[in-house]
């Protein structure tokens, strides 16, 4: 499934190549513009709602067939909270990576800036909403910026990267900078948390083979391997050397 502009169009794979399937447009947000588009189910996706007004919804939930908005979800808070940096940024201040499992259709939402997690079923309907203990206290009143990157979906589990630290910090230390490595459960638990050796932005995980194959931020060209049995040692595709996570 590819999003073109303003049209999703289903590719189907087969042993002689691609065959492209329909192309349906989409509707577009109240903002113009389709945001972070998921696919829900085979005549529904979901995306966010760029133009964000404080108290309103954070989600657009439209039925692909008719182009139809068929509801709006989650919620903004008011513009009293002192979360808020303007009225102007409230998307960017509460910008967040969702994920779908899989299996049932409910939605995970983990918050790149606030400490923040919140599950939905696949209505829409809100579930709960938890938070995480810092692993370090903020540094000269700097509070915390960047909590959750690049989550991934299986139907029993929530991988996520989990930063911890401000961006100005990560600068700093691009050297000696570890992210963590979370698994969580669909019920919101948090079952592991590993320190890896590299910044993954682009994964996938095989439960099947209990592994992680990813892309790093420092390293291009290179394809890393994880080793989930143990949460130890790992390495990368081209062979070099070896890398490593811990359980913390």
């Amino acid at each position: 499934m590819v999003v073109s502009g303003t049209k999703f169009r289903k590719i189907r794979m087969e042993e002689e190549g691609s065959v492209m399937g329909e192309s349906v447009k989409l509707l577009k947000s109240n903002a113009g513009t389709v945001n972070r588009l998921l696919i829900l189910n085979d005549s529904t996706y979901i995306c966010d709602i760029f133009d964000a007004t404080p108290g309103g919804p954070e989600y657009q939930m439209v039925n692909l067939p008719s182009a139809k908005e068929v509801a709006t979800f989650g919620k903004y808070p008011e513009q009293s909270t002192d979360q808020i940096s303007g009225q102007g940024n409230l998307y960017r201040d509460f910008g967040k990576s969702t994920v779908i499992n899989p299996k049932d259709g409910s939605l995970a939402a983990f918050y790149f800036s606030q400490n923040q997690i919140k599950f939905y079923n696949s209505k829409g309907e809100f579930v709960k909403e938890i938070g995480v203990e810092a692993l370090e206290k903020p540094v000269s009143g700097e509070e915390l910026d960047l909590f959750w990157v690049e989550p991934y979906a299986t139907e029993n589990h929530i991988y996520v990267m989990f930063v911890g630290k401000p961006k100005s910090v990560i600068k700093e230390e691009f050297e000696t900078f570890r992210p963590h490595m979370e698994i969580w459960d669909w019920e919101g638990n948090l079952l592991e948390r590993y320190t890896v050796d590299q910044f993954l932005t682009s994964y996938a995980v095989s439960e099947k083979r209990q592994k992680i194959y990813g892309f790093s931020y420092f390293k291009e060209g290179v394809l890393f391997e994880y080793d989930l049995k143990d949460g130890v040692r790992s390495s990368p595709f081209n062979g070099k050397r070896n890398k490593w996570w811990w359980k913390i």
